[in-house]
């Protein structure tokens, strides 16, 4: 009976983890374009090029020199999201408001940002990282962008 249960207990789990990826990740619209390495892409493009589980992920790509366009908004300290949808709007539908995470490591970064008009559209050159997130049985994997320099991010 022990046995039973045991190999009961260890199909359930391996069932769990087959199917992780169905139940982790948002499903993945049919609209995507590939990564343009020579133009900007829009912050829907990047997110869903790589929003995988983390043991999918194609790091091929990863400190590459990327371009994004979105809506910058602040979060804490030096960090900020980049959102697919305009900060001076309510919508909040979008999952999880399509954002990528952007980090500025000079102190002129967060001085330039304290300065701009967050309702235009921000444009923004850096370098492509991934960041894993545990939560649970599930594991997935997000883009982030690295600012290097000050003047790799604009507003129109």
């Amino acid at each position: 009976m022990k046995k039973i249960n045991l190999l009961l207990i260890l199909s359930l789990v391996a069932v769990l983890f087959t199917n992780c990826g169905k139940f982790c990740l948002e499903k993945r619209p049919k609209d995507i374009k590939p990564i343009d390495w020579e133009n900007y892409n829009s912050v829907y493009d990047v997110f869903y090029n790589y929003y995988r589980l983390c043991s999918e992920q194609r790091y091929e790509d990863s400190e590459k020199t990327i371009m994004v366009s979105g809506w910058l908004y602040r979060l804490w300290g030096g960090y900020f999201i980049l959102r697919n949808i305009p900060n001076h709007t309510n919508e909040d539908s979008e999952f999880p408001s399509i954002q990528l995470l952007i980090y500025g490591i000079e102190k002129e970064f967060i001085a330039k940002i304290d300065t701009c008009d967050l309702t235009k559209k921000c444009f923004v050159k850096g370098e492509l990282i991934f960041g894993c997130a545990e939560a649970g049985l599930c594991s997935t994997s997000a883009p982030l962008i690295i600012i290097k320099n000050v003047d790799d991010i604009y507003f129109e």
